[in-house]
């Protein structure tokens, strides 16, 4: 079900599969949300500071150059031409969660935070961007709390090397999500729509999520590895799609009070170097609900509740404390 990942003029994806060497992913311990100490930009210095308030209009290749700090501020309503562009060599910083900011016009192309740049926002709605927010090259970091993305064709992407924190935000998409680096998320309201939801391209991509709910209209996959080091979601709902896990290359996953629901397969584990848990949770779906295949590691199932409608055509899961009804926390916290 899932389409190739396609970064476009981002150029991502093909540096990546070409199998240019780049620095590893971080550990889901470094997969945290940020603070003030920990967050992109502290300790960084820039000589220049711009602000951009209601009025500005962005057009072409909008550069925030090495040095150079953009602050959006709050309320502010920026607008823009189609070929309009946020490249962020620099650091973009929007604190305005009382009072978002919003970037929006009919199309444009979107932010692209590059070569080590920083965006740090709290409060910023980016309205029918061809891509929401882009990370790419090495140590380039992006953070958007409280916000919205909406109307984008891809919703995110996050290139190798590169990390994306999404925390209280929500993420209306037309077309898939891409994760080359580390993308961590926190209380996410993601809508995929009919098409495809989060998909994982490398084998140092990382995936970690916790209290968020998934929703989409059936069709498509939700958090799909094609090529991954680790999915850890916890604490978590997903519904409305074709599979909500389908996992055809992973190093290792976690899996911890998560519930799936209307989708026609709950999992499909076709595919784990060294395997993975699934702890405390729901994991059902219309027509089967776990689905393992291929070459996988040890898969534990502990304190997991099914209907029974299992497929196993591979090593056999170990499953312990097997649960007759459903996990009532298994949901976001």
């Amino acid at each position: 079900m899932r389409s190739s990942p396609s970064f476009g003029s981002l150029g991502i994806l093909s540096l990546s599969l070409m199998g240019v060497a780049l620095a590893g992913c971080s550990g889901a311990e470094d997969m945290k949300p940020a603070s003030p100490s920990s967050a992109p930009g502290v300790g960084k210095s820039s000589a220049k500071v711009e602000t951009w308030s209601s009025g500005k209009k962005l057009s072409g290749v909008v550069e925030v150059p090495l040095g150079t700090t953009v602050e959006i501020a709050p309320g502010a309503n920026i607008g823009c031409s189609q070929d309009a562009k946020v490249v962020v060599r620099g650091i973009l910083r929007v604190k305005a969660a009382s009072a978002p900011a919003k970037i929006s016009c009919n199309t444009w192309a979107g932010i692209e935070v590059v070569d080590a740049g920083v965006m740090i926002a709290d409060g910023l709605e980016l309205e029918n961007a061809d891509v929401g927010i882009a990370t790419s090259g090495q140590g380039s970091e992006a953070t958007l709390e409280h916000g919205v993305i909406k109307g984008s064709i891809t919703p995110f992407t996050v290139g190798v090397a590169s990390k994306l924190s999404l925390v209280s935000t929500k993420v209306t998409a037309k077309g898939q999500s891409e994760v080359l680096g580390d993308l961590f998320a926190s209380r996410l309201a993601y809508d995929k729509g009919a098409g495809e939801g989060i998909i994982m391209g490398h084998p140092n991509a990382t995936l970690v999520m916790q209290d968020s709910v998934l929703t989409g209209s059936g069709n498509g996959e939700f958090i799909d590895s094609a090529k991954g080091a680790l999915v850890k979601v916890s604490y978590t709902t997903i519904a409305g799609s074709h599979c909500a896990f389908h996992f055809d290359s992973i190093k290792r996953f976690e899996i911890d009070h998560v519930t799936t629901e209307t989708s026609v397969f709950s999992s499909m584990f076709y595919g784990s170097d060294e395997g993975g848990t699934v702890s405390y949770s729901n994991l059902v779906g219309t027509s089967v609900d776990i689905d393992i295949q291929n070459a996988n590691g040890r898969i534990v199932l502990d304190h997991v509740y099914t209907l029974g409608r299992d497929q196993v055509k591979g090593t056999a899961p170990v499953i312990t404390n097997r649960r007759t009804a459903a996990v009532p926390d298994a949901k976001p916290r």
